[in-house]
């Protein structure tokens, strides 16, 4: 050992390793105590029991949540006078508040295939807190048994109908074949249908090539027939209305010249026709009296005197 003891770097050398498994001890013992405060291990806890009727999936250890959160952990279990499992689970008395009378234990799996857990509801306000020791309701949650049992429940149905369905299809006088012989009985009214039509639309193109032809060139003839009058006669007809229009216009100038010529001559002659009216009014007033003497029976009669003349 005279390497080591001429040797300055393992000088002190109980004290370094004294001092290093010192370090690593203190360092082992605050990560074990932080681990153990994360898990609960220095928190008064309080004992809770239930009873589930088989002890599947529930084992000493798995964790008890709250709303999720993790509150306790499963103690015991052991076996009753009934053969029911009894479970002790130790409650963190922070959370104890929430644990009514009324609450319920329930067992689910976290995900679908995730490890089992023991799911605390939190029970009525109104009621008391649990005591130690005391005793809440057991749920059994749904396993992959109970899922799978749901699956197969819902499937069978299913796989029942596709096989009634399969047995229908392949029945020779079942529905669907004689659907398809009424399809195919369909297609070939179809198939004549349409041969029909083909032929019906053949007839129309030959009658329309040979009569829209000559439709089409008796158009044309007409059409160039009314040309032929729109050029000619319809220039004449202007021209005869033109002068038509000409004379009417002499004519009503000759007439409104007649018309003042009159107004003219009546307004000259109006004295003269005034004084022609009133003696023409007293040579009716004395023919009316000469009509009326004469119809008198004075002329049989000699003894009567002539009727006075009327004084003009």
């Amino acid at each position: 050992m005279n390497f080591v003891a001429g040797d300055h770097r393992f000088g002190h050398l109980r004290l370094k390793l004294f001092l290093f498994f010192s370090l690593a001890l203190l360092v082992t013992g605050a990560v074990m105590y932080a681990l153990a405060v994360q898990q609960g291990y220095f928190i008064p806890k309080t004992a809770v029991t239930f009873e589930a009727d088989s002890g599947t999936d529930l084992h000493v250890g798995m964790p008890v949540k709250l709303s999720g959160f993790p509150v306790g952990s499963v103690e015991s279990m052991e076996l009753n006078n009934l053969a029911h499992v009894h479970v002790v689970m130790l409650i963190g008395n922070p959370y104890m508040h929430w644990i009514r009378t009324d609450s319920v234990a329930v067992l689910q799996k976290e995900g679908l295939i995730g490890d089992s857990i023991i799911s605390l509801q939190a029970g009525n306000p109104a009621l008391p807190a649990l005591a130690a020791f005391g005793s809440i309701k057991f749920q059994a949650g749904r396993g992959l048994a109970d899922i799978a049992e749901d699956v197969r429940n819902q499937v069978v149905p299913v796989i029942h109908e596709l096989s009634t369905a399969l047995k229908d299809i392949n029945a020779p006088q079942g529905d669907f074949h004689r659907t398809l012989a009424e399809s195919h009985a369909l297609m070939m009214e179809l198939h004549q249908t349409r041969a029909r039509t083909d032929r019906l639309l053949d007839h129309v193109d030959r009658l329309l090539q040979q009569e829209g032809r000559t439709t089409l060139v008796d158009t044309d003839k007409s059409l160039q027939a009314a040309q032929h009058l729109m050029r000619q006669e319809i220039p004449q007809l202007l021209n005869q209305s033109t002068l038509t229009l000409q004379h009417l216009d002499e004519t009503n100038t000759a007439l409104q010249q007649t018309v003042s010529a009159s107004q003219a001559l009546i307004n000259n002659n109006a004295s003269v026709l005034h004084k022609t009216l009133e003696d023409g009014d007293s040579l009716i007033l004395d023919s009316s009296q000469l009509v009326r003497s004469a119809s008198l029976p004075w002329l049989f009669r000699r003894s009567s005197p002539a009727p006075l003349r009327a004084p003009r």
